[in-house]
């Protein structure tokens, strides 16, 4: 069954049927590319291993602005290649200049060590120029000898997080000098969880960065992307106190998507696993997020369809895979047989 047929049983059916409030289609979108432009051989060759021929209009739009010397903002949907645009910006700006160095910003380590992961699969398929480049991370993780050994050759990306870049490396500058007198880029990730309270602490550190680099001698830029910021224009310049050039027109593909929203007569996390155990058993596979890992024992119920009744989960109609730290994310097995 697909997609389309899956939403139009749950429309039908007298469980569902009353609880839905609202629901919206999203058209799939066929993917725009930027016109083509010139690039090192080395980059090129990488993008030709990687399988990409083209890029996307906002990829290429927001490259153009970083060699231009510009702050970025990329505001663009989940999956749409922004990771792309800091690392080809940032590899570029090595390659032309061995010296020069990008501080990489996550507000998790788990986004640390994937964007680490999918650089040095980057920087191995470069070949030579790639594999000479040095990064890593420098976290709460992070062993004291390698410490020591970052602050005396430091990497020319590192990756680290707005508490150990204001704790560990701005408290003791003079240690770090060689890293901040060649800082060329300052990349924020995932910059939508830095409002509030966080978001002002994280405005003061950046000021501190700033007068840091500039009493050494350099002026970085920044790159900055989000999925799902809102004002990213007005949010951005307060973020890094300066001017930015936001990217917004999405140029990636998007397969068409459904919206549904519902409002449960009874338990909202009982209507969740009983609509994921549905969607499970029509289509054969699905994900569910919750707000906690207490979600997980309500998807026996709801593959029963009793809140009170618990069968096994041996049964084959779902299963819980995994959990990460927001919550239960499950990954569907397909019934047997």
């Amino acid at each position: 069954m697909d997609i389309p047929q899956f939403i139009e049983e749950v429309r039908t059916d007298r469980e569902f049927a009353d609880t839905i409030t609202f629901q919206h289609y999203l058209p799939a979108s066929v993917a725009r590319y930027g016109p083509q432009f010139p690039v090192a051989p080395e980059i090129l060759h990488l993008l030709y291993r990687l399988g990409i021929a083209k890029l996307y209009t906002h990829q290429v739009e927001a490259i153009q602005e970083a060699r231009r010397g510009g702050n970025v903002l990329i505001s663009t949907p989940t999956a749409s290649g922004k990771s792309l645009i800091y690392n080809v910006a940032v590899l570029e700006e090595i390659l032309s200049n061995p010296s020069s160095k990008a501080l990489y910003l996550f507000p998790l380590k788990a986004l640390e060590q994937d964007q680490l992961k999918a650089l040095k699969r980057w920087l191995r398929a470069m070949g030579d120029a790639g594999e000479k480049m040095k990064v890593g991370i420098y976290d709460g993780d992070t062993t004291p000898y390698m410490r020591k050994k970052m602050r005396t050759e430091p990497p020319q990306i590192l990756f680290s997080n707005p508490d150990m870049l204001h704790r560990s490396i701005l408290a003791h500058h003079q240690s770090w000098e060689p890293f901040l007198r060649n800082l060329s880029f300052v990349v924020l990730d995932e910059i939508h969880t830095y409002r509030g309270i966080f978001g002002s602490h994280l405005n003061q550190i950046i000021r501190r960065l700033k007068r840091l680099c500039g009493q050494y001698g350099s002026r970085p830029r920044f790159i900055l992307s989000s999925a799902t910021v809102s004002n990213p224009l007005e949010f951005g310049e307060h973020l890094i106190g300066e001017r930015v050039k936001v990217v917004q027109s999405n140029g990636s593909p998007r397969a068409g998507q459904h919206f549904l929203f519902m409002n449960p007569a009874v338990s909202a996390n009982f209507l969740a696993a009983r609509l994921f155990c549905c969607c499970t058993e029509y289509t054969a596979c699905g994900a569910c997020h919750g707000a906690g890992r207490g979600l997980a024992r309500y998807l026996p119920a709801g593959q029963a369809g009793h809140p009170n009744e618990r069968p096994s989960w041996d049964s084959g109609k779902c299963c819980a895979d995994g959990a990460d730290s927001s919550g239960i994310s499950c990954r569907a097995k397909a019934p047997a047989g």
